[in-house]
């Protein structure tokens, strides 16, 4: 795969991951990732609690900014140092060290893998605000892997990740069996849940409104940042009233004409930023 496919050499090398389902993080280590467009190849650094970081975060009296989301905010097809969490605790610390910043994301994972890092990670512990960054997919992702559920009183019911994830990490196939099956769904209806009908989309809504509901019961400072292209902006109004929500497609329209195609690579359907 590494020799054939190089840019799903990361997907290849996903594992079973007792709470997550599946991982393509390894703490305490680097990967080789290639740039969608150049085709050069960089360093993606991995810490201790298996997050996109070269720093641990164990200072004391420090302002502390999670952001929590999929391959948008991961991001390992631009170097570090490009990625925009890195160039955010840059910024806040120009004048003076005292935030850290804090990237969660994970490439594939829905709200609900995003919610339970924010539970379950010793990095988010004592966050002082949380960013959520929304993806469309996030919905389809939620209702697939099926990690967190509703009860009959639209309560949250965690449950363990499907026992075929571990028998396909094996193989070094979890990922791309879940991509795959994501993908092929997709070709079949394109819309948010395909081949389901709108039971089914309805549900998926309501699960991802009542996984906000909860994690801002949680953490009050939790803002929804909408990525900036179309797909999110249409569904903007589905984060729960209270919630904060920031419409970067808005914004970035305000200030950019067709910033979709400015801000994505070339090659890849992420934001080169």
């Amino acid at each position: 795969m590494r020799f054939l496919f190089p840019r799903y050499e990361d997907a290849a090398k996903s594992v079973y991951d007792h709470q997550y389902g599946f991982s393509t993080r390894y703490p305490n280590s680097r990967a080789r990732r290639i740039h969608p467009d150049t085709d050069k190849y960089h360093w993606v650094v991995y810490n201790s609690s298996g997050l996109r970081e070269s720093r641990e975060f164990t200072s004391p009296g420090r302002f502390r900014v999670g952001i929590f989301g999929d391959s948008f905010v991961e991001n390992t097809s631009l170097p570090v140092e490009y990625g925009f969490p890195e160039v955010l605790d840059y910024l806040l610390n120009s004048n003076g060290d005292r935030f850290d910043v804090i990237n969660f994301g994970m490439n594939g994972y829905g709200a609900d893998e995003s919610y339970l890092s924010f539970l379950r990670c010793p990095a988010a512990r004592n966050l002082n605000y949380v960013f959520y960054v929304f993806c469309w997919n996030d919905l389809m992702d939620n209702f697939n892997h099926r990690l967190i559920s509703l009860g009959p009183k639209n309560e949250l019911i965690f449950n363990n990740p499907h026992p075929k994830h571990n028998f396909l990490s094996k193989l070094y196939l979890t990922y791309l069996f879940i991509e795959a099956k994501d993908d092929l769904q997709d070709k079949f209806d394109g819309v948010f849940l395909p081949g389901h009908g709108p039971k089914d989309l309805n549900y998926a809504i309501r699960l991802y409104q009542a996984i906000l509901k909860e994690w801002f019961l949680r953490a009050p400072s939790l803002t929804v940042a909408i990525l900036p292209f179309y797909e999110e902006a249409r569904i903007k109004d589905l984060v729960p009233a209270g919630i904060r929500c920031i419409n970067l497609h808005k914004q970035f329209y305000d200030y950019f004409p067709h910033p979709s195609y400015r801000l994505r690579f070339k090659h890849d359907g992420h934001w080169a930023i």
